[in-house]
């Protein structure tokens, strides 16, 4: 169909229905004249914009969403503008707000949960990317009718050392869903958007918000002076969440939940699950076509390398008498790992490549078939971490359990997403408790940064991204080289060395 005729917002978008209008901005559904393709335009009118700071929030928003990809985050298509207008393109999401949606759809308690987990996700991601949101409320989810959540409006967002805005003394928000630092104008961090993701699921499951009061004075004393241990509503939450949605919920941030990643491994959510799936899908979806390849060569190597050993290989193999049955085991693997070449497989050969003796063969089915032993175990982590005990997944720490173990020296690994693997080895006794206690900040170095007016930063030649970067980055101890480039300056480099617990700040001014 010919749009001849129509008038094109910015010359490319069709405006099919207004969807928000107010004095100086409007959001519409449109349609992407040359692309062909539903999309959502936010406009801005900057004629007449008396508070700045509205159109520098406007340009941010549209930077942060521009290096945020994730399932669970709006996507951002253009930014443009035209005169005194400015416009940001979304992806079309034909969805309702998470309030609209829990009051026509009455999702049960498992539904809700994977909403929570959903919301988690992706301002796990945001964080990671050093963002902010500062203004989780129902108002900013949205959810489709297959219930795919994704955060939206990120107006307010910013990382804590973005110098267009200021992250300390100033209250921006939504009062009934600001954190305590949020209302008396202190340190804003990835903890404030975890107590306003508390109120968020605190009212989906009991349809109120805990801090909403008849005015806005009532409401910011409440949040500033409520007793966490006598909440009204919180015990008619499910016993599977109640206690996280109340860690989210601490006044004291030293106590309430530090990032989104130890809230989801509360609700026992994988760390590989969150931080890998998205890959993955994207993997499969894109290159279903390499499947048959990859099997056609698998199936070519396979023949071939196993054609020119299987005759010797069998005839060893039948020196075995049958009263023997050696035992086959099979060793499930860690999805995450480093370093180190993990294989398992039944050939009897040798690292050598050698096929081993008969002797061999059976001394190696007998180790396999040791006797394991109860253990008690306890081992804790900080922050926390993801245990391993001989390549097994045991539990996300803390880990108070009793397991079947072999007697003698085990590898245990944790692994943390924020930092290097830890991996050590101990003595497995019969009747000894195993115990173990590790502080990933005592063992590991940290390095962060401060660069202006902005820089993209390397540590031995990989990138970490471009600053603002929020979170530290956690390393081994040892010499690194770090490398800082913006296009417009000078390439800077520096020599460091990192030692156990050192936490060190790299600052770079590259307009000095």
């Amino acid at each position: 169909m010919s749009n001849s005729g129509k008038k094109l917002l910015f010359g490319k978008f069709e405006i099919i229905q207004t969807i928000k209008k107010d004095e100086f901005a409007n959001v519409y559904s449109a349609q992407h004249h040359y692309l062909g393709k539903r999309i959502i335009v936010k406009t801005l009118d900057t004629n007449n914009l008396s508070d700045q700071t509205v159109k520098e929030r406007f340009k941010r928003e549209a930077k942060i969403l521009a290096h945020l990809d994730h399932t669970n985050i709006i996507r951002v298509l253009d930014f443009g503008s035209e005169q005194n207008q400015l416009y940001i393109s979304f992806e079309f999401f034909e969805s309702r707000n998470l309030r609209e949606y829990l009051k026509q759809e009455k999702p049960n308690d498992e539904e809700k949960k994977r909403l929570f987990i959903q919301l988690l996700k992706g301002l796990d991601y945001a964080h990671r990317s050093g963002v902010v949101h500062r203004d989780i409320k129902p108002e900013n989810i949205l959810v489709n009718e297959k219930s795919i959540l994704k955060i939206a409006d990120f107006g307010l967002a910013s990382a804590t050392n973005d110098s267009g805005v200021t992250m300390k003394s100033t209250i921006l928000g939504t009062p009934s869903y600001m954190s305590p630092e949020q209302i008396t104008g202190g340190e804003i961090s990835f903890q404030s958007d975890l107590f306003s993701v508390g109120i968020v699921a605190f009212e989906m499951y009991t349809g109120i918000n805990p801090f909403a009061k008849n005015d806005i004075n009532s409401t910011i004393n409440y949040i500033l002076n409520y007793d966490e241990l006598a909440l009204d509503g919180i015990n008619s939450i499910p016993e599977d969440v109640r206690d996280i949605i109340a860690k989210l919920l601490k006044k004291n941030k030293a106590k309430r939940s530090k990032t989104c990643i130890e809230a989801l491994a509360e609700m026992n959510v994988p760390v590989e699950e969150i931080r890998n799936k998205e890959v993955k899908n994207e993997s499969v979806k894109h290159k279903w076509w390499l499947i048959p390849i990859f099997l056609i060569l698998f199936v070519l190597v396979y023949y071939i390398g196993f054609k020119g050993s299987n005759s010797d290989l069998e005839r060893r193999n039948q020196t075995i008498s049958k009263e023997e049955n050696p035992v086959r085991e099979t060793v499930s693997m860690p999805t995450r790992q480093k370093g180190t070449s993990h294989e398992t497989n039944n050939k009897t050969e040798d690292p050598s490549g050698l096929p081993l003796k008969k002797e061999e063969i059976i001394k190696n089915e007998k180790d396999k078939t040791e006797e394991v032993t109860d253990i008690d175990v306890s081992i804790n982590c900080t922050p926390w971490a993801t245990v391993y005990i001989t390549d097994r997944r045991v539990d996300i720490t803390p880990v108070n359990k009793t397991l079947q173990l072999k007697e003698g020296l085990q590898e245990i690994k944790m692994v943390h997403p924020d930092y290097p693997e830890y991996i050590t080895r101990v003595e497995v006794k019969k009747g000894v408790l195993l115990s173990l206690k590790v502080n990933l900040d005592e063992v590991f170095g940290s390095v962060g940064f401060q660069v202006l007016p902005w820089g993209e930063v390397f540590i031995n030649g990989k990138s970490y991204g471009e600053t603002p970067i929020m979170r530290k980055i956690h390393l081994e101890t040892g010499s690194y080289e770090i490398i800082i480039k913006n296009p417009d300056f000078p390439v800077y480099s520096e020599k460091v060395k990192l030692s156990k617990g050192e936490d060190l700040l790299v600052k770079h001014n590259f307009a000095k």
